[in-house]
């Protein structure tokens, strides 16, 4: 058995908290497989959002996501 782990790769991103009505709130729903997550769930719920470009401001990321 190999017991080498694998290095985890880093990723800024962001994520937006968005209450569109009293009592709600939006999520993303992903399925799987999915490139970044190839074995695990099949369905995962997230805020909206994602990853942070390089040189990119943290807003800006989190408005281009949310277009």
């Amino acid at each position: 058995m190999d017991d080498r782990r694998a290095e985890a790769a880093w990723r800024r991103a962001v994520r937006a908290v968005i209450l569109p009505d009293v009592g709600h709130v939006l999520l993303c729903r992903f399925t799987f497989p999915h490139p970044v997550v190839p074995r695990g769930p099949q369905v995962v719920l997230a805020a909206p959002g994602g990853g942070i470009e390089a040189g990119e401001l943290p807003l800006d990321a989190l408005r281009r996501e949310l277009l």
